[in-house]
């Protein structure tokens, strides 16, 4: 393959036969901007092949690796239902020069997770700790002039397109984070219009190795987990959004919209890298960690036994930024009706999360196509502009292959939202199970799962219905398991009364109301009010309050 530093793409249109034939009937296509997405792409890959030649080289180093294979991993060209952005967990032999023994690949978005510093992986029959962002490509880079030392990370950190800073909103309720260039106001949240943004450091991993370049034959070796959190749709609403004809739903077809996907280490803390060798451990204070840590690669790209002087990048972040098409649905909330701001509550992330997955099992279903071919994401937007669920159903080829596009109809809008109705309604579990909401995939949000949370915001955003008290059985049921608790209280006595609990003795007289988990709190004393699911799932901290003079 050979790539000019003149490139241009040559001037196209299509014939109307030619459009009728390439374009589906009825989907909206604008020739002008994909022609300027296109040229966008194209010459991100152009700047990409010259900065970074060797990634462009087959294993081996010594022949291009095709046009079309590079259009392909780029996700210049559709791939479907093959991964985009592919990078390689890079073993190396143990002896020789050095060779690439062994690359088992993903695509980043969960390389970021399975193969992220501190896990751990079993390759041919091999237990490896992953410690290291490092592609055995980089030994096939020419050094820079007047380098002593192999330094494969080094380029990477000097580059914005692989080491940039991430913003974070300090809000709880909140959030948000992006980038820089998202902001309308400088310093100041472009969601709930934070004025105090955390800046943290960002790295996008250009392939991952072992600790130390070798096995863990001892077994030793501390694992440490962490997950890339769901994709993030970082951006504030830009485009007008269309009514649905529901009472607080609307909705939009969006496309080239960026996503980002972030592991942030274990506990938050994390991820600190060497910015010469790229040897890398979970954690913010990675300077004692990685003070007898080798490089993840046993050979240089001379054939020397590797060694390395560290200089540390503590506390970052790894993850990946990625384009797609995307349908988009804002859900307006009322503070007045639904619990929004009670940071105590949890209903709302319940609901929304909950809602999402039905959406998508919903959308999957009727559109016919696989599963995996689509994805969902959510968000809460608490700003001055108003209060916000959204729920994004986007593509997971990146590009986008069309299929969300499709949901940005009102026909099919009707069929959704009773469609996901039916898989909030019929099921006779608790929470929720394998036979409604739970799928492997969504395995890291099981405990924030509730279909009735669900239900009741689909309620809400397409007819308006809010729960404002609950039924004198509910309330009965919600209060059972206090009051046994309280049994056990010497001097402490309880009575059910209507919509309230009696609590007395021991110099506590109270009288507890018990909530929809969707209302607001109301009463000045918020301590003698109680969500159902607060009384039903956190007893002990419930009577701990209780019993607080």
């Amino acid at each position: 393959m050979t790539i000019s530093k003149k490139m241009s793409a040559a001037p196209y249109n299509f014939a109307e036969a030619q459009r009728s034939d390439l374009i589906p009937k009825g989907l909206l296509f604008d020739q002008a901007l994909f022609k300027d997405r296109l040229k966008r792409e194209l010459e991100s890959f152009r700047n990409d092949y010259f900065q970074n030649r060797e990634n462009y080289l087959k294993v081996g180093g010594k022949e291009d690796k095709s046009l079309l294979d590079c259009l392909l991993e780029n996700a210049i060209l559709p791939t479907y239902s093959f991964p985009r952005n592919v990078v390689g967990f890079d073993i190396e032999k143990p002896y020789g020069r050095g060779e690439l023994e062994q690359r088992p690949e993903r695509s980043l978005d969960m390389a970021i997770s399975e193969y992220a510093p501190g896990r751990d992986l079993v390759v041919n029959k091999k237990r490896y700790v992953s410690g290291g962002i490092y592609s055995h490509a980089s030994k096939y880079a020419k050094r820079d002039e007047g380098t002593e030392s192999f330094q494969p990370a080094k380029k990477y950190f000097a580059s914005n397109d692989y080491f940039k800073e991430l913003l974070l909103c300090s809000n709880p309720t909140c959030k948000w984070f992006g980038f820089e260039s998202e902001l309308q106001v400088s310093d100041c949240c472009p969601f709930c219009g934070e004025k105090e943004l955390k800046r943290n450091q960002f790295l996008k991993p250009w392939g991952l190795a072992p600790k130390g370049g070798e096995s863990d034959e001892s077994g030793r070796e501390q694992v440490e987990m962490s997950y890339a959190e769901p994709p993030f749709y970082s951006a504030t609403p830009d485009e007008a959004m269309k009514d649905s004809g529901y009472a607080h739903a609307k909705f939009n077809a969006r496309r080239d919209c960026s996503l980002v996907v972030i592991n942030k280490g274990p506990g938050g803390d994390g991820f600190s890298v060497c910015r010469k060798c790229g040897a890398a451990v979970p954690g913010k204070d990675g300077e004692k960690a990685l003070r007898n840590i080798t490089p993840p690669y046993g050979r240089d790209d001379r054939n020397s036994r590797s060694r390395c002087f560290h200089e540390f990048e503590n506390g970052l972040y790894i993850g990946d930024v990625f384009s797609t098409d995307m349908t988009i649905f804002e859900l307006s909330l009322d503070p007045k009706e639904v619990s929004v701001y009670d940071s105590d509550n949890t209903w709302l992330s319940r609901a929304r999360i909950s809602l999402a997955e039905a959406m998508r099992l919903a959308a999957v279903d009727i559109l016919d196509i696989d599963f995996n071919e689509l994805c969902v994401g959510s968000r809460n937007r608490l700003g001055n502009s108003g209060a916000f669920v959204d729920v994004f159903l986007f593509d997971s080829l990146s590009s986008g292959a069309g299929y969300s596009s499709e949901l940005a109809s009102e026909h099919i809008l009707k069929q959704l939202f009773n469609k996901t109705k039916d898989i909030l309604t019929n099921c006779n579990c608790q929470d929720a199970c394998f036979s409604c909401l739970k799928h492997f995939n969504n395995k890291l949000t099981h405990s924030k799962l509730d279909r009735f949370a669900g239900l009741d915001l689909l309620e809400y955003a397409i007819c308006g219905t809010f729960k404002s008290s609950v039924t004198a059985g509910d309330v009965e049921e919600a209060f059972s398991q206090v009051r046994e608790v309280l049994k056990f209280e010497t001097g402490i006595t309880t009575k059910l009364e209507g919509n309230e609990l009696r609590v007395s003795g021991k110099g506590i007289s109270r009288a507890l109301r018990c909530l929809p988990d969707m209302a607001p709190k109301t009463r000045g004393e918020s301590g003698d009010e109680f969500w159902k699911y607060q009384l039903t799932h956190d007893v002990p901290a419930v009577v701990e309050q209780i019993l607080d003079k």
